[in-house]
């Protein structure tokens, strides 16, 4: 299971079933959807089966993602994911992964989450570098990683949801932790 972690206004736990409504109140949000890789969620049952599916199964997995985002004030309604994945087959870097409700972007609560995660998967898990990939159609999920160190490495074209797209890799290396 994932530790807890606290932050100035943030507490990051592990995501439970009873999160399914507080996911889902933004999970079903179009522009959430947007530009991730799933589709917003129709109902609240199409919630728990991801929590059951694939979060629970990566905690048991040893897997960090994801983390749910809470303010420490309100630490039962979640209003974003942060999470690291196995990046490669190999599984010598992982993917940052993040999502937000809208009501909350821009305000620095991602970054605040992924600083406060960083360290512990460096300390925790045996990869060279930390990858996060965003569309080019959102270059807000750009800024949050160059606010957390990441560098730019290149761009390339990928087909998401049926479309083509400009996609953008960022890395970081542990020793550049900000």
């Amino acid at each position: 299971m994932l530790p807890e972690f606290t932050t100035d206004h943030l507490l990051l736990r592990p995501v439970t079933i009873e999160d399914a409504d507080s996911i889902f109140s933004y999970s079903c949000n179009p522009n959430v959807a947007r530009y991730v890789t799933w589709e917003p969620h129709s109902t609240v049952e199409d919630t728990k089966n991801v929590i059951t599916s694939f979060f629970l199964k990566n905690y048991e997995d040893g897997i960090p993602e994801p983390w749910a985002i809470t303010f420490k004030e309100n630490p039962s309604k979640v209003i974003g994911l942060v999470g690291c994945r196995f990046f490669d087959e190999d599984s010598t870097a992982m993917e940052l992964t993040y999502v937000l409700a809208e009501e909350h972007w821009g305000k620095g609560i991602t970054i605040e989450a992924v600083q406060k995660i960083l360290p512990y998967i460096f300390q925790n898990y045996p990869i060279n570098k930390l990858v996060g990939r965003y569309s080019a159609l959102n270059p807000a999920s750009g800024r949050v990683m160059e606010k957390v160190g990441m560098k730019f490495v290149k761009s390339y074209q990928s087909i998401r949801k049926g479309k083509t797209e400009t996609m953008h890799l960022y890395a970081l290396k542990p020793d550049n932790l900000k």
